[in-house]
């Protein structure tokens, strides 16, 4: 069983759609929500997150690694 959606749900379109990267996942490290960060700033594109943190582990990376890279995106 693959994470994700049935491709059947979703049709992908090169040149459609919004002008925003879209992170949907696990707030933790071994997801990489940083380096979604990262791409979206240097493309120049909004990042929109829909994420959930589970335990204190991946609370503490998000205090310590994601807050302050998302507080430096909206005042930049």
């Amino acid at each position: 069983m693959f994470n994700g959606l049935p491709r059947r749900l979703h049709t992908f379109r090169r040149n459609g759609g919004g002008d925003y990267l879209l992170f949907i996942g696990r707030i933790s490290p071994e997801k990489r929500l940083d380096r979604a960060i990262e791409i979206a700033r240097k493309s120049g594109r909004q990042l929109k997150v829909v994420g959930k943190i589970y335990d204190d582990d991946d609370r503490a990376y998000y205090q310590n690694s994601i807050e302050s890279l998302l507080s430096r995106s909206l005042n930049s």
